[in-house]
């Protein structure tokens, strides 16, 4: 599967691979940071129940939306 996606041509505005990682990291790390402190202020059991909830979702559908487009099938290499 490697070999096929490699083979594919990408759009030449396409990042480098390397730079997910880059960007990726410091992302989830900001997001961490920002969900401990938000559930550090909240007041109300309520608020940290539905903070919770949200952040599960969005994770949730972050993690799924990558899984989805490698799922797709993938056009046939050029020859």
């Amino acid at each position: 599967m490697t070999e096929i996606v490699k083979a594919l041509r990408k759009p030449l505005w396409q990042p480098p691979s390397w730079t997910f990682g880059a960007v990726w990291t410091p992302l989830y790390a900001t997001i961490a940071y920002a969900a401990g402190h938000a559930l550090g202020r909240t007041m109300t059991p309520r608020q940290r129940t539905r903070l919770i909830s949200s952040l599960a979702v969005n994770l949730t559908l972050n993690a799924d939306g990558s899984g989805c487009s490698s799922l797709e099938e993938a056009p046939s290499p050029p020859r």
